[in-house]
């Protein structure tokens, strides 16, 4: 019963996971337009907006932490295996497991630090220092919602290196060395 309830554990996270990729590309999508809005009244109409700029920031904080927990599902970050790959495959197991769980522990008092940060700008009403005065808790709650997320995919993410330690089998996504 409890390696069922992991399981679908799992299985949720992995699909919010995916889920929070699929939002991160329909926003990046959305950033394009708007920019590519404002370059053609600023340049063409010679009209400048004055909310595009900011709100393309907002955009990119939602891309990079809702994509951020899809990425690390999909394995999309960059290995350096320069030295590791010629090592044995239980040392490789081992120090994944290693870089796994610290990894897993950053992205947990980053999630903490995100949520201190974003309750006193929700409680006091922060805003963008600009003609738009944007709220602020806004964009923190996404990087605190994407981080939340990122915490829980790593957890899944040491589950399955735990799994590989015991039972030497090569992790989803990984590459077979000759």
């Amino acid at each position: 019963m409890t390696m069922s309830f992991f399981s679908k554990a799992e299985e949720r996270i992995n699909s919010l996971s995916s889920r929070t990729g699929i939002v991160s590309g329909y926003f990046a999508i959305l950033m394009a337009f708007i920019v590519t809005y404002d370059v053609f009244m600023r340049f063409v109409l010679r009209k400048p907006t004055i909310w595009v700029f900011e709100t393309s920031e907002f955009l990119l904080v939602i891309i990079i932490f809702c994509g951020a927990p899809y990425c690390l599902l999909r394995d999309g970050h960059v290995y350096i295996e320069l030295i590791t790959e010629r090592l044995p495959q239980k040392v490789q197991g081992v120090m994944h497991f290693i870089n796994t769980t610290i990894s897993m522990t950053l992205s947990a008092i980053l999630m903490w630090s995100a949520w201190k940060f974003w309750w006193p700008a929700y409680l006091n009403k922060w805003v963008t220092d600009s003609m738009l005065s944007a709220p602020l808790y806004v964009a923190y709650l996404f990087m605190a919602l994407g981080i939340s997320i990122l915490t829980l995919q790593y957890i899944v993410k040491v589950a399955e290196s735990f799994r590989h330690l015991r039972n030497p089998s090569p992790l989803k996504g990984e590459k077979k060395h000759v």
